[in-house]
């Protein structure tokens, strides 16, 4: 499997139903947790979803576990969407 990750940041913007899930039905469901969390974003891609939308939403985050199989879109993410509290790492959710 090979998806250019350069090109993939272009074209990497939210769905309707990723920002209603993010925005209204968390939320609801009580994720505003006082105590510090730990989010996992399993599929990142290039990192543009996880820093500009999934991390905004947790305001107690203490880190952001950022992973996606494509080594290139962990090195597109680490170059073009940095942050303290995130760490994107290379793995295969399906590796056990």
């Amino acid at each position: 499997m090979f998806f250019d990750a350069e090109l993939y940041n272009t074209m990497d913007k939210p769905w309707e139903t990723i920002l209603q899930f993010l925005g209204k039905t968390l939320p609801r469901l009580g994720f505003t947790s006082e105590e510090p969390e730990v989010v996992m974003d399993v599929g990142c891609g290039p990192g543009y979803l996880s820093k500009n939308y999934i991390l905004p939403c947790f305001p107690n985050l203490q880190k952001m576990i950022a992973m996606d199989a494509m080594t290139s879109m962990i090195e597109e993410a680490k170059i073009r969407h940095p942050h303290p509290k995130i760490r994107y790492v290379v793995a295969d959710i399906e590796d056990r």
